[in-house]
């Protein structure tokens, strides 16, 4: 299906990583309200996931998966994907951040929105765990798109020289401009030369279409 013809574009790119959000509807929505209905039809379940996982592996990609709950992480973790991201919207639930670094796998942690104090405090908590895992903080905010002038390339740096050494952590890039403008394909550029170590973009077969999230999506 299409998952599969995303699976194939990703592959026949230059990159081994692809991603893909991994969640239970009532991780991210309560029933009754209009979200449920928008994420219950973006589901699969573990069945579905497996063979996906499967296509992935058999086109030599390493799969990362965002995850929502320690329901979603525990299903990824069964999948056998290669790490996670947890978005900001879980960066004070430290204790599931914890156990999810202590997995010793690579961890995206989105840092948007949250306050200087708020990121410290996490990581110097994360320090003191068991984990040795490779932590890349990942600033920015979605917006449907986000305008050019929301994001702070200056930011990447700003993040890696202030934690990068103290806590053992790398920075990425993650931006959410229009995807059928040039800026979304220089914004990358940019941050990789102000030290970005990965970049995440959203990719869609057609923009035309208006798939969920398209807006930002690359064609």
């Amino acid at each position: 299906g299409r998952v599969d013809q995303l699976v194939d574009i990703v592959s026949k790119s230059e990159t081994d990583l692809i991603k893909f959000q991994i969640f239970y509807t009532h991780e991210r929505a309560k029933a009754g309200k209009k979200e449920w209905e928008l994420f219950d039809g973006l589901t699969f379940n573990e069945k579905d996931w497996s063979l996906i996982v499967r296509n992935c592996r058999d086109a030599n990609l390493r799969v990362l998966a965002d995850v929502y709950g320690y329901e979603s992480f525990g299903l990824a973790q069964s999948l056998g994907v290669d790490g996670f991201k947890i978005h900001s919207e879980d960066l004070l639930n430290s204790f599931f951040v914890r156990d999810v670094v202590e997995t010793q796998k690579v961890v995206l942690l989105g840092v948007g929105g949250s306050k200087r104090k708020e990121l410290f405090e996490l990581l110097d908590f994360l320090s003191k765990s068991d984990g040795n895992t490779s932590i890349v903080l990942m600033p920015g905010i979605q917006t449907f798109p986000t305008p050019l002038e929301a994001h702070s390339i200056q930011e990447v740096e700003e993040l890696r020289l202030k934690y990068s050494e103290r806590f053992n952590v790398k920075v990425g890039f993650a931006d959410h401009v229009d995807g059928g403008s040039e800026d979304a394909l220089l914004l990358p550029i940019m941050a990789l030369s102000k030290g970005a170590a990965v970049i995440e973009k959203h990719l869609t077969l057609d923009r035309k279409e208006k798939w969920i999230d398209y807006q930002s999506a690359l064609d």
